[in-house]
């Protein structure tokens, strides 16, 4: 009973349970444990050079961290905020595809065939176009921020009236305006 009152009870938003992250930790664990069974077989291994271990072992890793930083317990335990989580989770989400076509190419031994350089080029230019246009966001956002965060924040002064004006960077430093003839705001010190 205690069990089932766990898996419902909610840890953030509320279709965040406590079963789906043990879940989705679980599948990470899981996949990353095979990855990396499988790079171990890859490396140790002296007769074949077969690469299929090798691209199933990188797509079962990036594949199992994605999972992980999906999960806000893993999160939290290694002090990744959420933000850089989601970009982090994106940026794998547009290379994920690159291994993972390695691996189904070299299963079917057309990984050195025309079509399957042609997959793999097409796959590489969504992959770099995903991650210019999330970098492109990313660098917009933080323009955009720093530009709210910059400069003093003028006030306007209105006739016989007198008005404060801030900036924002320095909170200390305070003037006080006057309106100038023509109702222009005027500062003085």
């Amino acid at each position: 009973m205690l069990l089932v009152t766990l898996f419902q009870a909610p840890l953030g938003p509320p279709e965040q349970t406590l079963a789906k992250d043990l879940l989705t930790a679980g599948i990470g664990v899981i996949s990353c444990s095979v990855a990396a069974t499988s790079l171990a077989f890859y490396a140790f291994r002296k007769a074949n050079r077969d690469r299929t271990l090798l691209w199933f072992g990188i797509f079962g890793a990036i594949y199992g961290l994605r999972m992980l930083l999906g999960v806000d317990v893993v999160r939290t335990g290694f002090h990744i905020p959420r933000p850089v989580a989601g970009d982090a989770s994106l940026l794998i989400t547009y290379f994920i595809q690159l291994p993972g076509l390695m691996f189904a190419l070299s299963l079917i031994d057309a990984l050195d065939t025309r079509l399957g350089k042609v997959m793999l080029a097409v796959a590489g230019l969504l992959a770099v176009a995903g991650c210019t246009s999330m970098l492109l966001r990313i660098v917009r956002k933080t323009f955009q921020r720093e530009k709210r965060n910059s400069g003093a924040t003028f006030v306007r002064c209105f006739p016989d009236r007198d008005t404060q004006i801030r900036s924002r960077f320095s909170g200390l430093a305070f003037h006080k305006c006057n309106s100038a003839p023509g109702g222009r705001p005027r500062a003085t010190h």
